[in-house]
């Protein structure tokens, strides 16, 4: 955790994801779901897929932020267009349930025609 976090300090968005994910489950260190968001934000900003899925899925569950689905969206969108078939799912699940963000059936059906390319079995 230590090395993590220094990394992170440093500006390695792989460290500041690492670090997130130990301070958000308490794994290595004590539980700091606010900090381990912060260092989300730090890694997704640097294009990190994993993160930004991360950090969607706090935005959409409100969980050490407040509940957002746009913002939730947002985060997914940047991970599902670099691959990252979970983010896929999410932000297909977003557009075709509509509410906060507007629905919007197309969309979903391509996000899911994505993650189905890549063999997820749900999607498919």
């Amino acid at each position: 955790m230590k090395w993590y976090l220094e990394a992170a300090r440093q500006g390695n968005p792989e460290a500041a994801l690492s670090c997130g994910v130990m301070l958000f489950s308490g794994d290595g260190a004590p539980a700091d779901k606010t900090e381990a968001n912060s260092l989300f934000v730090k890694a997704a900003r640097s294009g990190n897929p994993e993160a930004q899925f991360r950090l969607g899925s706090n935005y959409e569950n409100g969980d050490s932020v407040k509940a957002n689905k746009l913002e939730a969206l947002k985060w997914y969108l940047k991970a599902a267009a670099q691959g990252h078939i979970a983010a896929q799912i999410r932000a297909g699940t977003i557009y075709e349930q509509g509410g906060e963000v507007k629905q919007d059936r197309p969309e979903a059906a391509r996000w899911y025609r994505r993650a189905a390319e890549q063999g997820h079995a749900e999607a498919q």
